[in-house]
């Protein structure tokens, strides 16, 4: 078996428990009328006991996520050039290697949302992922995971843009500043907390022990066999 048919496995492992501990938080809450992922992970930050523990959990969970995955640190060229030009233009603050679940973001702003229906293929997003694509991704097997991240990041209610490297260097990696309000409003604080508290408890429900998930939710142990 190849290294890239284990990840894919793996990967398959950690959404299937994902997806498991969802519908027992669903069934034990009993939440009704979530029609997204995005949905159904707001309603359950309702009821997590002690939600203050979160952030720092998440940050603990990341950690271990670098650790294992070695996230690369230093930017490439390309990532370079397009921070430089992103500052320049939108002077908005970009958060690098951005875990959301089991996907780690080149660049990630809880500040734009995505309102524009050609842009997002008729979703209402909020927070945008920038994805900076190398050559590597041009094989098939590349191109097929990039397509699963994109959709499932819109799952997540995230707006994704993904950008090759000959598009960074040939400066139409990103449009002027008078463009951008095209295709994105600017979020207000109370909005952009709610994207990160979805994002640590998406990552949480992913990664996290049993034993940490059920002290979030007490009613977990009443329906799931996974302890």
């Amino acid at each position: 078996m190849s290294i890239s048919d284990i990840e894919v496995k793996q990967e398959e492992k950690i959404r299937s428990r994902f997806n498991q501990r969802v519908l027992d938080l669903k069934t034990a809450y009993g939440i009704k009328n979530a029609d997204t992922t995005a949905d159904l992970v707001d309603k359950l930050h309702h009821r997590v006991h002690e939600r203050n523990l979160l952030v720092h959990d998440y940050g603990l969970i990341c950690s271990e996520l670098d650790k294992v995955r070695s996230v690369e640190t230093s930017r490439t060229a390309a990532e370079d050039r397009f921070i430089e030009r992103f500052k320049h233009e939108w002077k908005i603050k970009l958060y690098p290697q951005t875990w959301v679940g089991n996907l780690c973001l080149d660049y990630f702003t809880p500040a734009l949302g995505a309102f524009n229906s050609d842009f997002v293929r008729g979703y209402t997003l909020k927070g945008l992922a920038f994805e900076i694509d190398g050559s590597v991704h041009e094989t098939e097997m590349k191109m097929k995971k990039d397509d699963h991240k994109t959709k499932s990041l819109m799952d997540l209610g995230l707006a994704v843009w993904r950008l090759t490297n000959e598009q960074v260097y040939q400066g139409k990696a990103l449009p002027p500043r008078r463009e951008i309000v095209q295709h994105f409003g600017k979020l207000c604080s109370r909005e952009r907390a709610r994207i990160w508290s979805r994002i640590y408890l998406m990552t949480i429900l992913y990664h996290a022990p049993f034993g940490m998930v059920s002290y979030y939710f007490p009613k977990m142990k009443t329906v799931s066999s996974e302890e």
